[in-house]
């Protein structure tokens, strides 16, 4: 803990957890701080190394600030699959106590990986699956949980609790390249994290937008310190409750009273400033319920250069500035028989005087491991001083090294600025706090001079006598480029030389593979050798482009390494076209960029180099279907109709057209097509140009099946067409006509009331004499009861009637009846069936026309419901 001139009082209470799903909250503190928080800061908590280690048991809750990366906290794990269930691991992991922004990436050991959505990811053979909540109030738990451990329900949602769920399935023992050669995979998760209140943005506290405290749904992520510091300060509230107080998870809890929101917008648009292309001050951690609030105060004024405050008894943190003096005094304003102190050196025990900065920061590019930016010294310093004297600064808040080096110069410069005192002014200079900057005329101390001050702390007695202590400060302290002056003997180095690209002919780029588990991934293969001797870091960066890249590219990391390095290998997608930019990182800068390209990946291959998507399931090896790679598009339906004596009533031939796609490619040439399979008294032939496959049907005396064999790449796929038949009216009676209703899938129903799944609109004339015969098959693929009923409607579809149970004859009931013709049995799945309606017992008006639709429920159980073909029709006794 940092020097505390004044001490800190506080109040801690403890809060009972909110149970929210599976996830259940732990007690946490409230404290209330006064007084001033000055001195510099002490070493604190190793931020990264903790993040960096997933947590087992019992954890506080936890905050992700700005964009930070954490391996989380394990919430559950278990195993399925295979002949002993142990195939599939899967872990569920929370990684915050709020709702976060997004999932941006992760590393799987030491690979990052771009987050792409829920589901398998890409490289790494079917045996990984990433699933992402950002914890959302309502969110869904995914349902690798909930149909493979029986200890998962739909209702445990975690609220309000950002988590990832990952599954990763184990190698076979005899793999020759498996997956997970070292065992288990380590994870680590790198996240967009806490949508954050901006009082810039809340036009009802005097900013301009729509945000409100009360209304979290209004708030944006934000990497600003200041706004993230706020909300911090006013707390983070489970499920976002931030009306009730005893749902406080994260931070200090502090009312709009104690924490004003106008303290906000001069330090939030400093921070918001921008410094070489990027914010001044921006933040990045995780931040913990059971820390000291001092201690994540003091991170945060670290991570800006700055120093804590109490405006008007509130507490702040003023970010690093040069900052205009409030006041001026002379020598004439100081108090007869007061107290001056004054010095213009420290002692040489004091920690103030300093001639070497040395910050740490977490940094994204060593996969957000702690390091040491560049230390800030000047030699001629060193020698003056008789040797070094050293400040180590740990910015735990700080992911960027150029803000981590400005922080460290900050502190250089002021090492170098050592006068000091302490001094008595009269009422008139009561409103003087600590962090104000003002000034001091001399002749007895500096010679007629005036020099600036920073007010480190002050005391007011009973008679208004304002006792302030002073350090000696300089504006340019806090320039990027300015010399400190005002009387500092500070100076600063020489600026370096433009730095250069890398030389044009030191990379090459080409396309290539890398084993990955048994099969060979695309890769861009970058190989040359560092031409710059200054070099430090070699860094690579890639974009997915079929344009050359401009200024504005956003590009993907893909490491860094040492200047030895000659040869790299990234894996990318298979066939997207790719810029590859190497930079080299010089005195902790970065040159500019050498782009190079562009390169288009492969195909994922066998060891055999055959293509995976050109592999049928059955082959050895293979782990995709052939649908997966190779679709059929079919471009005209075929509608074959034939009477109930057999004979064809549609011209024929009838043709149909199919081409093929790869990847959603179509596919032009290399397509052969085979004898076709027929089957109900089909005739058929097919022929194939320019990839184009034509089916020409010449004879169909009923409804049947053509299986039509296309060969692509050596690789037969089977297409099944399916031919329908509509029967028309009978011989006797004036009714006549055939509705055919189109093929309709029904996923996933449940309901206990009928919904119309066939189209409606078809229309069938009641005959005098006739009944309404409707025909159709399907086919149910799972389980529960699944039934279905045919309706009737005159005011073209706005109303649907039922039939009355005695229309259908012996069967008493009102549900559609689906029976087999065969044995008169009920049945719910697949076989070919009809219902009857008698149009006297129905009471259809003879002549009139009525369209009629299919409707279908299903009552518990999963599946699909599937109509296979269907027609309605008049038939005379």
């Amino acid at each position: 803990m940092g020097k505390v001139v004044k001490a800190i009082v506080g109040v801690v209470v403890t809060v009972a957890g909110v149970i929210t799903g599976n996830f259940g909250l732990i007690g946490v503190g409230i404290s209330l701080v006064g007084g001033s928080l000055l001195g510099p800061k002490e070493p604190t908590q190793n931020r990264a190394a903790q993040a960096a280690t997933l947590q087992v048991g019992e954890s506080p809750r936890q905050a992700a600030l700005g964009r930070a990366a954490t391996a989380g906290s394990l919430v559950d794990g278990f195993n399925y699959g295979g002949k002993y269930g142990t195939d599939w691991e899967v872990l569920t992991i929370a990684l915050a106590d709020h709702e976060c922004d997004a999932l941006e990436g992760f590393y799987v050991g030491d690979v990052y990986v771009a987050f792409a959505g829920d589901g398998m990811v890409a490289g790494y053979n079917n045996q990984l699956a990433v699933y992402w909540r950002s914890g959302t109030y309502n969110q869904s738990p995914p349902s690798i949980l909930t149909t493979n451990s029986a200890g998962w329900t739909a209702n445990d949602r975690g609220r309000g609790v950002a988590y990832v769920v990952v599954a990763y399935k184990a190698d076979d023992p005899e793999e020759d390249n498996p997956v997970w050669p070292g065992g288990r995979p380590q994870f680590q998760w790198v996240v967009r994290g806490l949508k954050c209140y901006d009082a810039r943005l809340d036009s009802s506290v005097g900013g301009s937008g729509p945000q409100r405290w009360d209304d979290p749904s209004t708030r944006a992520w934000s990497e600003n310190l200041t706004v993230a510091r706020y909300t911090w300060a006013r707390g983070i509230y489970a499920g976002d409750r931030v009306t009730e107080p005893h749902s406080l998870l994260v931070g200090r809890g502090l009312t709009e009273i104690e924490a004003p929101p106008a303290n906000v917008f001069a330090r939030a648009n400093l921070c918001d400033e921008m410094v070489d292309g990027a914010p001044r001050y921006r933040i990045g951690g995780m931040v913990n319920s059971n820390e000291a609030f001092i201690d994540v105060e003091n991170d945060f004024a670290a991570a800006c250069a700055g120093t804590i405050v109490q405006p008007e008894g509130s507490v702040e943190i003023d970010p690093g500035e040069a900052r205009s003096p409030v006041a001026h005094f002379t020598d004439d304003e100081l108090l007869v028989e007061s107290r001056v102190l004054w010095s213009d050196f420290l002692s040489i025990q004091d920690e103030g005087w300093i001639n070497t900065a040395v910050a740490t920061f977490v940094d994204p590019n060593q996969k957000w491991t702690e390091r040491s930016a560049p230390p800030r010294r000047e030699i001629a310093d060193v020698q003056a001083d008789k040797g070094p004297r050293e400040q180590q600064l740990r910015l735990s808040f700080v992911t960027n090294i150029a803000q981590a080096g400005r922080i460290a110069e900050i502190t250089r410069r002021l090492g170098r600025i050592w006068g000091r005192g302490q001094v008595t002014l009269s009422p008139r200079f009561s409103e003087i706090e600590e962090g104000d900057w003002i000034t001091w005329q001399s002749a007895r101390r500096f010679k007629g001079a005036t020099r600036t001050f920073r007010v480190d702390a002050w005391g007011s007695d009973q008679g208004w006598r304002h006792q302030l202590t002073l350090r000696q400060i300089s504006a340019d302290a806090y320039s990027d480029t300015a010399e400190p002056t005002d009387g500092a003997v500070a100076t600063q180095q020489p600026a370096p030389g433009a730095l250069a690209a890398p030389g044009v002919d030191a990379w090459t780029l080409s396309s290539g593979h890398f084993n990955g588990g048994g099969i060979q991934l695309p890769a861009l293969v970058i190989a040359g050798a560092v031409d710059d001797p200054s070099a430090a870091l070699v860094r690579f960066e890639y974009v997915a482009s079929s344009s050359e890249p401009t200024g504005s590219t956003v590009w993907t990391e893909a490491g860094t390494s040492r200047p030895g390095t000659v040869r790299r290998e990234i894996p990318v997608a298979a066939g997207a076209t790719y810029y590859l930019a190497v930079s080299y990182l010089v005195d902790g800068v970065f040159t500019p960029r050498l782009v190079l390209g562009p390169v288009s990946a492969g195909d994922v291959l066998y060891p055999n180099n055959v293509p995976v998507q050109s592999v049928q399931p059955s082959e050895l090896g293979a782990d995709v279907t052939a649908n997966s790679q190779i679709t059929f598009d079919p471009v005209t339906p075929i509608a074959v109709q034939a009477n109930q004596a057999g004979i064809t009533t549609t011209t024929l031939p009838i043709t149909r057209l199919i081409r093929l796609r790869r990847g959603g490619t179509v596919i032009s040439g290399g397509v052969s097509v085979g004898a076709l399979v027929l089957s109900g008294g089909i005739a058929a032939s097919a022929s194939v140009a320019n990839g184009v496959v034509t089916v020409s049907v010449t004879q169909a005396d009923a409804a049947g099946t053509i299986i039509v064999p296309v060969t692509f790449a050596g690789i037969t796929y089977e297409r099944e067409i399916v031919l329908t038949r509509s029967v028309s009216s009978g011989t006797s009676g004036g009714g006549t006509g055939a509705a055919s209703f189109s093929d309709t899938t029904m996923s996933n129903l449940i309901s206990t009331s009928y919904v119309q799944v066939s189209d409606a609109g078809a229309v069938v004339a009641a005959d005098s004499n006739g009944e309404l015969n409707f025909r159709f098959s399907s086919s149910y693929d799972g389980n529960g009861a699944a039934d279905v009923i045919a309706r009737y409607s005159s005011d073209g579809g706005s109303t649907w009637n039922d039939v009355a149970p005695a229309a259908v004859g012996s069967v008493a009931q009102e549900d559609a009846y689906v029976f087999d013709p065969g044995t008169g049995e009920d049945y719910e799945y697949s076989q070919p069936g009809y219902v009857f309606y008698d149009r006297t017992q129905t009471g259809l008006t003879p002549g009139a026309d009525y369209e009629v639709a299919l409707f279908a429920r299903r009552s518990g159980g999963s599946g699909t419901l599937n109509w296979l073909n269907s027609n309605f029709t008049v038939r005379h006794p």
